[in-house]
């Protein structure tokens, strides 16, 4: 990205409307060149081992009582 194409799209974005919201990922943060008052950067952290098994548990395994013992070994291997 360089700034002239940021300046290029920025007529289309409805600034100052209220509740006008407009969402815009990029793993680029050189792209992230606009106007901090109209901007919020949230930048996600990785995951712990821990913390990306408990969200398999949840998201893959969700009625699974036994918390995926049976998986396990399997899962550790990813």
């Amino acid at each position: 990205w360089r700034r002239q194409d940021w300046e290029s799209l920025r007529p289309a974005f409805p600034i100052g409307k209220e509740g006008s919201k407009i969402v815009v990922t990029t793993r680029c943060q050189a792209a992230l060149i606009v106007d901090p008052n109209m901007a919020f950067f949230h930048q996600p952290k990785f995951l712990t081992g821990e913390e990306s098994w408990e969200l398999l548990q949840r998201k893959a395994l969700p009625t699974r009582n036994d918390n995926g013992t049976g998986i396990s070994h399997c899962a550790s291997n990813i």
